[in-house]
């Protein structure tokens, strides 16, 4: 079994995307989201998705960052690829098309406070694509999944997430490490 950081897109008459980590097992995946999220929603209405692993950090920022309280996508129409009504992200290096099997509420807490859960174990029904990849060793995926759980956080757990994205951005004057903190700005 591996983990991956991947974009899962799911759908339950609109399209969601969230970015997360996944344990991959030859013909099966599994994983956690949070709740409440339109992700964990959508798989429990309707039990296909796809799980695409990227090279692009700016999939993961779409992903993970945009869409939570508007009622626009996180990935375009055009950003996406629709195959026997699974769809993917154009930019996906490889995809896994998955079937949930079973779902199981859960409670969890860490550092950052208390959360509640969705677990999620689905079978691979087929994969596609090469297996070039980033994910969470790049400082700035790391960051953006870290900032999925600001989000729902109280102000001391924010507080406890500014602080540890900041310090790790400090000297990366990317154009995804400034968009970052421009995103964790807004949200106060």
């Amino acid at each position: 079994m591996v983990h991956r950081e991947g974009i899962l897109v799911s759908t339950d008459g609109w399209v969601n995307t969230a970015a997360m980590g996944a344990d991959i097992d030859e013909d099966l995946i599994r994983f956690r989201i949070f709740r409440p999220s339109d992700t964990a929603w959508n798989l429990k209405k309707n039990k296909e998705f796809t799980f695409s692993l990227t090279d692009d950090p700016m999939l993961f920022y779409k992903a993970a960052l945009t869409g939570h309280d508007t009622q626009q996508p996180e990935l375009l129409e055009d950003e996406l690829v629709e195959e026997d009504g699974f769809y993917y992200p154009k930019k996906a290096t490889r995809v896994f098309f998955c079937r949930v099997i079973s779902t199981k509420d859960i409670s969890i807490k860490d550092a950052f406070g208390s959360a509640d859960l969705l677990t999620v174990e689905a079978s691979i029904v087929r994969d596609t694509g090469e297996a070039d990849f980033i994910g969470r060793e790049n400082h700035l995926v790391d960051i953006m999944v870290h900032l999925t759980r600001y989000i729902i956080s109280n102000e001391d757990k924010k507080e406890a997430i500014k602080m540890y994205v900041e310090s790790i951005l400090e000297d990366d004057d990317s154009p995804t490490a400034k968009k970052l903190i421009q995103w964790m700005e807004e949200q106060g």
